[in-house]
């Protein structure tokens, strides 16, 4: 009776008969339909298989990035940064992250980046700037489209009127200036926690700072400096002003951002008032020319003179060395004089001689006389030898009267050179 429970006629679609049976059973029973049907869901059934296994092969290969040697990147999970604000910088190579939106990779800028700023400078339109040339777009400045930075006021001028406090001010003075801009990020984390903008490759708040920082700085050292010093002050002394304000701001702000350079593009006037600067600058080459022309001739004059000078001083040297030695010769010759004088009045007056003193006296006179007298002579010999004219009055009666007339003029140069022959003073 067991065996009959498990008897089942042929075509019967008891559940239990089906479950001792293989698939390839049932299909045999099956009516080619329904064999058709459960092909086409097995063969459904491995197709999706296949594609869930190269979905899942699919999705751990787009997980993977590669930085290269010359990037920066940062990884975030839902915003944000993973890693330490010192070990958030992914290190060159392959990298695996979870597919958007759970990981994004941030690629950050590493080479120079370079921003121009025409915040001061005049309006242009396409076709003017294309050029390369400007227009005065209308008599007065256009403070809506045109930029510009305040100079500071000149120092004041004083007046020629009595009243001392009253003085003439010079006005304020605008001035247009063109920058270029170059800078790196060199705190990639500073850099991103302030100034990402959350879309890659647009910094827009980056240039946003940047530009306000810089006209910041432009309008602090326009308005510390006078028009002379923004126009005809050379270009490095301008952009290092503006440089220097500006690294000190951009530091301050922590944005992890490094100023490499700021260079000045273009500076002018208002075109409405060009000609005017050009008048003035004209003037102001003109004096500095005029100025450099009179230094250089100060400085011939004064060297002239101090040629002049030091060969004076050393004629002065020479002759006084001539005059001293002169001198020094002369005492000798008056001291050998006075020997010999001495020693003939010695010979020939005795001391044993009544009034010896007296007739020592009178001899001394005498001898004395005789020799100046030579002197005399020989210093007449020496003044005739070397005189261009010698004139002897006929007479020397009292109403004879002499005239001497001496020019003034050092140039002028004696008719008849006679110092090379004539001879020399014998007591030099």
């Amino acid at each position: 009776m067991a065996d009959d429970k498990h008897k089942h006629p042929q075509g019967c679609d008891c559940p239990h008969h089906h479950q001792h049976e293989s698939p390839r059973q049932i299909e045999e029973t099956l009516d080619p339909g329904n064999q058709a049907l459960s092909e086409a869901l097995r063969i459904s059934f491995g197709v999706l298989k296949l594609v869930m296994i190269g979905v899942v092969v699919l999705f751990i290969w787009s997980g993977f990035f590669r930085v290269e040697q010359n990037q920066q990147a940062l990884l975030l999970r839902f915003g944000r940064v993973l890693g330490s604000a010192t070990q958030s910088i992914l290190e060159p190579g392959w990298h695996w992250k979870c597919p958007d939106p759970i990981d994004e990779v941030v690629y950050l800028p590493v080479q120079e980046q370079n921003l121009t700023v025409d915040s001061f400078w005049y309006y242009q339109d396409d076709r003017e700037k294309a050029g390369g040339r400007s227009s005065i777009a209308g008599p007065t400045l256009q403070i809506v489209k045109d930029g510009y930075s305040i100079c500071a006021s000149q120092p004041a001028v004083k007046s020629d009127s009595t009243d001392t406090n009253q003085d003439i001010m010079i006005d304020y003075n605008l001035v247009h200036t063109q920058w270029k801009l170059r800078y790196i990020v060199d705190n990639p984390r500073e850099f991103f926690d302030t100034l990402w903008d959350g879309r890659q490759e647009h910094y827009n708040r980056v240039d946003h700072f940047l530009i306000t920082a810089l006209e910041d700085s432009v309008i602090r050292t326009s308005a510390s400096h006078d028009i002379d010093w923004m126009l005809w002050r050379d270009d490095k002394s301008l952009s290092s002003a503006v440089l220097d304000t500006l690294r000190q701001r951009v530091n301050a702000a922590e944005v992890g951002i490094r100023i490499e350079a700021l260079d000045l593009v273009g500076r002018s006037v208002p075109r409405q008032v060009q000609s005017a600067f050009d008048l003035a600058a004209q003037a102001d080459n003109e004096a500095g020319k005029l100025a450099k022309e009179a230094s250089a001739r100060y400085e011939e004059i004064v060297n002239q003179a101090r040629a002049q000078a030091s060969i004076t001083l050393a004629e002065a040297q020479a002759y006084k060395t001539r005059i001293v030695q002169a001198a020094q010769a002369d005492a000798k010759s008056l001291e050998v004089i006075l020997q010999q004088i001495y020693e003939a009045i010695d010979q020939k007056i005795d001391k044993s001689q009544a009034n010896w003193q007296e007739q020592r006296q009178k001899m001394f006179n005498e001898l004395l006389a005789i020799h100046m007298d030579q002197i005399y002579q020989e210093a007449i010999r020496f003044i005739v030898a070397s005189a261009d004219e010698v004139i002897v009055p006929s007479s020397a009666g009292e109403d004879s009267e002499w005239r001497i007339y001496m020019s003034r003029d050092a140039t002028l140069k004696p008719q008849n050179n006679k110092n090379e022959s004539a001879p020399q003073n014998p007591k030099q």
